[in-house]
Formats: structure tokens, sequence, C-alpha cells
């Protein structure tokens, strides 16, 4: 740190200092979301290792805990991952294929020509402390992927499975800060 550079941008700011700024009132810019989140000390903007994660127990307790992870995605199951799903608006849930080219939705007891694809993907990532697996949505999935899973299905579909295979394999080894969620959930009588 220098006091008083010789330089041409030291004098413009010291000669507009000296000539009205130091009678100017100003207005700080304040953050809404309150003190704790604008200086980054909100425990769910904090960014963990998957170390941190496994020490600290995040996830384990009653309530779901939050927190950013920078990380490498490494693996991608690609048996499951995505579901079709309804096309009524904000709806989602899963549709079967009653006959060729009729898919009911259960919840909106409506038959629909064809679904929309939605991604449900497994993810194992990756940081330098060790490696931890990721459910990744519709929104998430996309950004990964770069393209809709209907898009991906099409090109399943048409049997191009080279395509299928290059479209994964050039999604892996991309880093990602992801926004997570953790909580101790019961799915079939088994905790995860």
């Amino acid at each position: 740190m220098t006091l008083d550079p010789d330089i041409d941008e030291a004098h413009k700011l010291k000669g507009w200092y000296d000539a009205q700024g130091r009678t100017e009132t100003f207005q700080s810019h304040a953050n809404v979301m309150g003190t704790a989140a604008a200086t980054g000390n909100s425990r769910q903007d904090q960014t963990k290792t998957v170390a941190q994660i496994r020490d600290e127990n995040l996830g384990m307790s009653e309530n779901a805990d939050y927190f950013n992870l920078k990380a490498t995605t490494i693996y991608i199951k690609q048996d499951s991952f995505c579901y079709p799903a309804c096309l009524s608006e904000g709806c989602n849930k899963k549709v079967i294929e009653t006959d060729p080219g009729e898919w009911r939705c259960e919840k909106c007891n409506i038959a629909h020509p064809k679904p929309e694809y939605r991604y449900i993907m497994s993810i194992n990532v990756s940081d330098h402390t060790g490696t931890l697996w990721l459910s990744c949505f519709d929104d998430v999935g996309r950004m990964i992927m770069g393209m809709s899973a209907d898009e991906l299905m099409a090109i399943k579909e048409e049997g191009d499975e080279k395509k299928v295979l290059s479209l994964f394999s050039e999604a892996n080894c991309k880093t990602l800060v992801y926004r997570c969620r953790a909580k101790m959930d019961t799915f079939k009588d088994e905790q995860r």
C-alpha cells in the first residue's frame, strides 16, 4: 500500500476529494437480506468441502442443512437419468404409458399423447477432499447436460447410443458450484 502515490489517477482522486468529495454525503448500499447474508457469515451461504460435509454430519439432523459445494462431476448414472412427466402445467408427476401414444397421469386424471421427460439424476462429484453422491432434478440436469431431457431421450430413442455416451462423457469433468440441501430421509424402510 502506498500513501499518496505519484500517479495521474491518484492526483485526480485527491483533486476531486479536496474540491468537493470531502463535503459530500454518501449513502451506503444496504443488503435487504441482512448483515449475516451480506457478510457471508450465514451458515447457508458457506461453501463446504466434501470432508467438511461428512465431519459436520450435515443432513443428519431433523432439519435440512443448506450449503454450497464446489466440485467436479466424475460420474453420472445413465440407467435412469430421467422420467416421463405429466404435461399439465405445474404437475411434473410421473406418467405411465397405458397404450401406445397414451400417457396417463394419476394425479391430474388426464391422458397425454406424449410425456415431457424430466431429469432426475444421480451424480458422483469430487473435490480435493473426497467424493459425494448428489441427486439432481430437471433444472440442474439441464445445466449439466446442456440440453433438455426430452432432447436427450429423442437421441436415445433414435438408437444413437454412441451419441448418448458421448453426451454423458462431455458432461463429466465439469467443475460447478452446487447449491445443496441435505436431509435424512426414509425410503422403502431404509434411511438415506
